[in-house]
């Protein structure tokens, strides 16, 4: 989204993290391959990662569909099957993109989501989100979210989107 558009978008890479197994993931998608994914969206990402690596299994994660305007909402991504390359370590990058009440597609961004071995059938934390701010009135209705993985490794890519509901 261009910075000067009122739902103004900061993407922020964040470092690779300890993570714990999910049983499974809910309403995710997966690809030929074994790549699986889910997109989650929180009013409070560092709660959530904080969660994310504390809790025992499978977490209670704070998720939301809707944002209040003036406040925020972060997109974090789970998932597991990245294809490690010959020294061990994935290489998974995701582009955001945001779709308004206006229906205009908007590109939120892109950035590194794992980069480490993986954590074998177990679910990681993706190391990338894309925060949405809501200012004006004009930021109110509905957006979907969508994110784009590409596993580097496998050549293989997969899509997710969320919806978000911006209100009063």
């Amino acid at each position: 989204m261009p910075t000067d558009h009122p739902a103004c978008l900061a993407l922020a890479a964040i470092t690779a993290l300890t993570s714990l197994p999910v049983h499974a993931a809910e309403n995710g998608a997966s690809s030929p391959g074994g790549l699986q994914a889910r997109l989650l969206l929180t009013a409070d990402e560092k709660a959530l990662r904080h969660i994310w690596e504390t809790s025992p299994t499978p977490p209670r994660l704070p998720v939301t569909d809707r944002a209040r305007l003036g406040a925020s909402a972060s997109t974090v991504i789970i998932f597991k099957g990245c294809a490690p390359d010959p020294a061990g370590h994935c290489d998974v990058d995701v582009e955001f993109e945001v779709a308004g009440p206006d229906g205009k597609a908007q590109n939120a961004g892109s950035a590194k989501l794992w980069s480490a071995a993986p954590l074998g059938q177990k679910f990681m934390l993706g190391a990338a989100s894309a925060t949405l701010a809501f200012h004006g009135e004009e930021d109110l209705g509905s957006y979907t979210v969508r994110a784009r993985l590409s596993d580097r490794v496998a050549q293989r890519q997969l899509e997710l989107s969320a919806p978000l509901r911006v209100e009063r």
